[in-house]
């Protein structure tokens, strides 16, 4: 999987899809989606007089929020069977709509993680470790049964300054409905993500601890200083501040 996202970098976009649930042999398989922006006479003839047109989109609606789980281990794993082998090689054309936002074809798609919601873990882990790291993260979340249907891979480029989060690696997302055992083993993960030099994502926490979410955060003492040295540290807080120790 992760050879193919790498010899995928030619193209403008790309992401995988990962069945966090497959174990065995079949740890780590999903589907490359790759995409480039099409000339006027690349298209189809009935979309070039106004290709900028989204056509009406067709949704399934979630009307409220389910009192049971619905992403029990059993169903999220016929789920990601199912949608791996729907899956066929080839290209087709596509809106920019149907491909940046897969998931708004469900209606209030965030209803089906139930009333207490949903949470996002996402980290990166450097390249030369990438491998063996993310098998680690899957294989642990598959052995909890509590899988994400939604895991989304992407190959990131070098970081910039400070608390940015992209290093030259592989970023993981898993979304997981709220529980104490999401939580636990969210926190699992964290030391996953230690141990291999990587980095949690700030935007996306809500949750680790102090420890985990400075841990690859190699500018951080930088990041410190120079808050102190405009006076921001008295000027502006946060509760993410607070807890990760900025």
């Amino acid at each position: 999987m992760l050879q193919v996202v790498d010899e995928a970098q030619d193209a403008p976009y790309s992401v995988a899809w990962i069945d966090c649930l497959s174990q065995g042999t079949e740890v780590g398989r999903g589907v490359l989606f790759t995409g480039r922006h099409l000339r006027r006479d690349e298209l189809p003839k009935d979309l070039r007089s106004d290709p900028l047109t989204i056509r009406p989109r067709r949704t399934l609606p979630v009307p409220f929020a389910p009192p049971i789980n619905l992403l029990s281990r059993w169903l999220v794993a016929e789920f990601n069977k199912f949608y791996y082998r729907r899956q066929k090689p080839g290209d087709r054309v596509v809106d920019y709509d149907r491909f940046f936002y897969p998931l708004d074809a469900l209606a209030h798609w965030n209803r089906i993680y139930g009333r207490r919601g949903f949470i996002q873990f996402q980290c990166v882990v450097p390249k030369a470790r990438g491998a063996a790291a993310l098998k680690a993260i899957l294989e642990k979340v598959a052995a909890s049964g509590q899988g994400s249907f939604l895991a989304v891979l992407k190959l990131l480029g070098a970081s910039s300054r400070y608390l940015s989060f992209p290093m030259e690696g592989y970023t993981l997302a898993l979304d997981f409905p709220v529980s104490e055992r999401t939580l636990a083993l969210q926190t699992e993960l964290d030391r996953l993500v230690s141990d291999a030099g990587g980095r949690l994502y700030f935007a996306k926490d809500a949750r680790a601890s102090c420890a985990a979410a400075q841990s690859g955060y190699v500018e951080l003492a930088a990041f410190s200083s120079l808050r102190d040295s405009i006076g921001a540290k008295s000027r502006f807080t946060s509760l993410l501040s607070e807890r990760a120790g900025l």
